[in-house]
């Protein structure tokens, strides 16, 4: 059990790691920057493929890797022979205008260009579609959060993006420890599930790896989450408290047991049973 539970951990520190590189490296002959410089940013001669390249590329991916696409190129689409667009391979080297648009362009595994460019690290400062995700769910927000990577005055909504499993970007931000020291209460107290227990909180998680000493968090953000994590646990206590139908205990921090229904019943079968006894005497 704690092999898997390493494994998943594992996996949600290492989402980059899934990217093997797919780009061979392009030995820029002068005829193909020949044919390169001799493109008009319209011209269809850009979707032809490089004779001798594999996997098989176009002249605009080789464009793309060097810088060489001329403005006004619109041609991001154009896919290589394993499914990587041009504006994947433009995001690699930050070779993409300002006014660049084609982030949610995926691949044929289902990664994204946004994806791409968060693994390189070539993300624009402003930029904004932390909720694209992959094929599995996991969105830009889980990995930049993975690599402390997202900015940490994003919206609280970002922070709560969900993968399929309902794991936060807060929550992989606290599992590899790359959570901020100053982030907002509400981001430690998202859980997995909007009705779940505490121990699914983020500020559970920050101490389930501090305790582990899997990653080395900020000690503020350690402490921050203990206080929090025990208050969310208090207001578990007194709901249950309230629930169950009972006054609260007088003692701090208990909680007032349940009526036992059950019992109740058993109590109520005895009485009628005494009762019909009674008469038949």
């Amino acid at each position: 059990m704690k092999t898997k539970r390493r494994r998943r951990r594992g996996d949600r520190r290492g989402l980059t790691s899934r990217f093997a590189d797919p780009f061979a490296s392009v030995n820029m002959k002068p005829e193909i920057l020949e044919h390169i410089m001799g493109l008009s940013a319209d011209s269809p001669g850009w979707g032809e493929p490089v004779d001798g390249l594999i996997p098989i590329i176009t002249y605009a991916h080789v464009a793309a890797k060097r810088g060489l696409l001329p403005e006004g190129f619109d041609q991001w689409d154009l896919k290589t022979s394993t499914g990587e667009s041009v504006a994947h391979y433009a995001v690699l080297e930050t070779c993409f205008p300002n006014d660049f648009k084609h982030w949610a362009l995926k691949n044929d595994h289902g990664f994204s260009v946004a994806h791409f460019a968060v693994n390189a690290k070539t993300l624009p400062k402003d930029f904004e579609h932390w909720d694209i995700t992959n094929d599995t769910g996991v969105s830009i927000a889980h990995m930049a959060a993975a690599t402390g990577d997202l900015p940490p005055d994003v919206p609280i909504r970002v922070w709560a993006l969900r993968d399929k499993n309902g794991w936060t970007a807060a929550h992989v931000a606290a599992d590899s420890g790359h959570l901020p020291p100053d982030v907002p209460d509400e981001v430690l107290r998202l859980r997995q599930v909007a009705d779940d227990s505490p121990d699914s909180s983020v500020a559970a998680t920050v101490l389930v790896a501090d305790e582990k000493k899997t990653v080395q968090a900020h000690p503020r953000v350690v402490e921050r989450a203990k206080a929090i994590h025990e208050e969310m646990l208090g207001e578990q206590a007194a709901g249950e408290a309230e629930s169950g139908g009972g006054p609260e205990s007088d003692v701090p921090g208990t909680v007032a047991p349940r009526k036992d229904s059950s019992a109740s019943r058993k109590s109520k079968r005895t009485s009628s049973s005494a009762r019909r006894r009674g008469k038949k005497v």
